[in-house]
């Protein structure tokens, strides 16, 4: 579910946004939103302001203003936003962009911290541009419809060759010079992916053991999500899915179902807690575990 009208809209009545994981956007108190504007339409990028804080939480007002248009119970669309900014976040751990349409384009930096490019990216303006280069040729064209000679409709060639060698060569600037960083983005997203398969690849499910006798490892099931909401559970394990082996299973726990989700790994007792760790940094949710039956 994608929530990116009602972040704008929400944003522009209260000026100040905070989203769990990513941080809290702000807008210029004294702008004022056009009232002829289309569903492509972006803040002008001097009006809006985004300061990365991983540790926040998405702001209570922000749920209660969704519940105003949704009719679920608060709890299922906190759910839903959860699932939304999950959906962003592996976005930007894998080396992709995200953009939230009126606000910007989040995109993960080296240092793992969000960077907003607030308005319309460069990228997409290179559309327009190449778009007014096409109109131009057109009506070049209307303007030397005139059956010409031999030697008039040679010049005419030559020139209409000129002219599209141009337009090939202004649209490649245009390209390499707003994706100038494409391949350090590439090189992550290569590391990434083969960290996503390493992990995949550690993640088959193998036969039963509890222990191995050549090192005395043993099998666990490590468990990232332990939740009551079915829906919530389905929906987290369609998306992580893609990116891994997951299991499920569900439990009753203090009077309540619990629906669980989870990854086969074998560790040594002691290296537990630093498997645990690690996990918990993937996976962005805190990890327990038990011994494979």
């Amino acid at each position: 579910m994608k929530f990116d009208n009602h972040i704008v809209t929400y944003l522009y009545q209260q000026k100040v946004l905070s989203l769990a994981g990513m941080g809290e956007f702000t807008l210029d108190s004294s702008f004022k939103m056009q009232e002829d504007i289309d569903d492509n339409y972006f803040f002008p990028k001097e009006v809006i302001n985004f300061q990365y804080n991983k540790k926040a939480t998405t702001s209570t007002e922000f749920l209660e203003y969704l519940k105003q248009h949704f009719t679920k119970p608060i709890t299922l669309i906190a759910s839903d936003v959860e699932e939304y900014l999950l959906q962003v976040e592996n976005f930007l751990n894998i080396g992709k962009s995200f953009t939230i349409t009126g606000i910007g384009t989040l995109q993960k930096q080296q240092d793992g911290t969000i960077e907003l490019f607030a308005g319309k990216t460069k990228v997409e303006n290179i559309a327009a541009i190449v778009e007014a280069l096409s109109k131009r040729e057109t009506q070049f064209d209307i303007l030397h419809n005139k059956p010409p000679t031999n030697d008039r409709q040679k010049i005419i060639k030559i020139v209409m060759a000129i002219f599209i060698l141009l337009l090939i060569a202004v649209g490649t600037w245009l390209i390499i010079h707003f994706t100038k960083d494409t391949t350090e983005q590439n090189k992550t997203e290569k590391d990434t992916t083969e960290t996503t398969q390493n992990i995949q690849i550690q993640n088959t499910p193998e036969p039963a053991t509890a222990t191995n006798s050549n090192n005395d490892t043993v099998r666990y099931k490590m468990f990232f999500l332990a939740s009551k909401y079915k829906e919530k559970a389905d929906n987290l394990f369609a998306l992580r899915s893609r990116f891994d082996t997951i299991n499920r299973d569900s439990v009753v726990i203090n009077d309540t179902l619990r629906y669980r989700l989870f990854i086969y790994r074998k560790a040594l007792p002691k290296d537990t807690a630093a498997v645990k760790k690690k996990l918990a940094a993937y996976f962005n949710h805190a990890i327990t575990i038990e011994p494979a039956q």
